[in-house]
């Protein structure tokens, strides 16, 4: 994969989220969550951005961060809520 990445995350709250973590976490084990650039989001979309700035100390996290701590804590905060 190479150039930049924009994000269009769409709403339906719950599923949404979990349909995005799939696609974030295809592009973590691709190391391609660097090249994201613009993020537009709706609903769902929302709640799963400001959880990954949350976990992340309000940066975006690179691939490695993603799969290592930020995956797990969001899988492990909407499984159990």
């Amino acid at each position: 994969m190479s150039g930049e990445i924009a994000l269009a995350l769409s709403g339906g709250g719950v599923r949404a989220m979990a349909f995005h973590m799939g696609v974030l976490r295809f592009l973590a084990e691709n190391n391609a969550l660097e090249r994201i650039s613009d993020i537009s989001t709706v609903s769902g979309g929302s709640l799963l951005t400001g959880l990954i700035f949350s976990k992340n100390g309000l940066q975006w996290p690179n691939s490695e961060e993603f799969l290592g701590k930020t995956h797990p804590q969001i899988k492990k905060s909407i499984v159990e809520h």
